[in-house]
């Protein structure tokens, strides 16, 4: 710790107000749920902007890696039981939601632009929320994806390495790796290699 202390110290009043930031997140996470229930774990340079929500339920892991960048807005909630991993180097842009009732895998690298909602569950039609009726199954997303300002990403969906979606776009089935995909809901447009 007092070799944290003294990086800290040594840096520029901007940077060091930003680590201190950083840290107090990061602490304010850890301090607000219960060890012995859920895990979370945050890589070194994880870097979290102001208005980040995360929520853990008792039961839930999250798992954010190195280099990460959280914008402002972004909300994560990982439900009692649930999963989210978030690779290392990668960008969740300011007011994405990304939602974990099962698991939500993001990969290394991966850029989510802005307003993007990722979920792995949704409910039943015909049954009232409050019943808590949910379809429920794992979204895996590839290293080195980009998703679009505003795209989607429903339950049960695999999104390839390199894989592009379109702003916008609605994935509700599986993207195949180095392809381009677009429109609501998501169709192949390109294959990029």
């Amino acid at each position: 710790m007092l070799d944290r202390v003294r990086t800290i110290e040594s840096l520029g009043a901007v940077a060091r107000r930003a680590a201190i930031r950083q840290q107090a997140a990061v602490a304010h996470v850890r301090a607000s749920c219960t060890a012995a229930v859920l895990q979370f774990d945050c890589a070194p340079g994880v870097s979290f902007e102001r208005g980040v929500t995360v929520n853990l339920d008792p039961g839930a892991s999250l798992s954010i890696g190195a280099g990460t960048h959280l914008a402002r807005g972004a909300y994560l909630h990982v439900a009692a039981g649930g999963h989210l991993s978030i690779g290392p180097g990668c960008f969740i842009g300011h007011g994405c939601i990304i939602m974990s009732k099962d698991e939500v895998t993001i990969g290394h690298g991966a850029a989510i632009a802005e307003y993007v909602s990722i979920r792995d569950h949704d409910h039943i039609p015909g049954v009232p929320p409050a019943t808590g009726g949910l379809h429920v199954a794992p979204v895996h997303i590839d290293d080195d994806v980009w998703l679009g300002s505003k795209s989607v990403v429903t339950r049960g969906c695999s999104i390839g390495q390199g894989a592009v979606v379109a702003a916008g776009a609605v994935v509700t089935r599986d993207v195949p790796a180095d392809t381009l995909v677009a429109g609501v809901p998501a169709r192949l447009l390109k294959v990029l290699k």
